[in-house]
């Protein structure tokens, strides 16, 4: 699982979206979770930045995300606009996720998670601590879904030319933990899988 280092919030947020927001949640105290009005999306290209351009959870780089809470609005309102409580999110991971609990890519440590080089699932790494296996499962539970599955075979074909050779490079650049799951393809050799068919996938 990659690990981000989180970045100072950028001037003005505490104005335009903490102040705000919470005189907001002061004065509507039983209004739903889905009526808060959204001052994070004028921030939504700094969490952008602040992560890479990367999907938080998966880890690899997106063309479009959106700001996920961490813990959600109608779990504790009180985190709703903390800047540190954000996390760019790929948009399918977002709307999965929903209350889920999901490992902290703030405090991830590398061998939590894993790619399966042959199914291109997530997996529970060897150095995941036991204690937050129940949440990881939570986790992979969404980033395992058949759509991102689906999307992920379609990205390892960009990177595999007709003579069968892989650009890790650039793969390693955009998508570590799915060249690293290259590698141990590479190193396995197994007959055709769903990492190494050319063909696209069935629906």
């Amino acid at each position: 699982m990659r690990r981000f280092t989180p970045k100072e919030e950028p001037d003005g947020f505490r104005k335009e979206v903490r102040d705000r927001g919470n005189a907001w949640l002061a004065r509507n105290p039983d209004k739903k979770a889905s009526q808060y009005p959204d001052y994070w999306n004028e921030y939504r290209l700094a969490v952008q930045d602040a992560f890479d351009g990367c999907c938080a959870y998966m880890g690899f780089s997106i063309a479009l995300g959106q700001v996920d809470h961490f813990i959600a609005k109608d779990v504790n309102s009180a985190y709703t606009y903390e800047w540190l409580n954000y996390r760019y999110a790929e948009p399918r991971v977002n709307l999965l996720k929903k209350k889920k609990a999901f490992l902290d890519p703030f405090k991830a440590e590398p061998g939590w998670l894993d790619i399966d080089p042959i199914t291109l699932e997530y997996i529970i790494g060897p150095t995941l601590p036991p204690p937050m296996r129940a949440v990881a499962e939570d986790m992979l539970s969404v980033l395992n879904d058949k759509e991102l599955v689906v999307g992920r075979r379609y990205m390892l074909r960009w990177y595999r030319s007709e003579d069968g050779s892989w650009d890790l490079n650039k793969l390693q650049g955009l998508f570590p933990l799915l060249a690293d799951a290259v590698k141990r393809l590479q190193v396995a050799n197994p007959a055709p899988t769903a990492a190494s068919r050319s063909q696209a996938p069935a629906d």
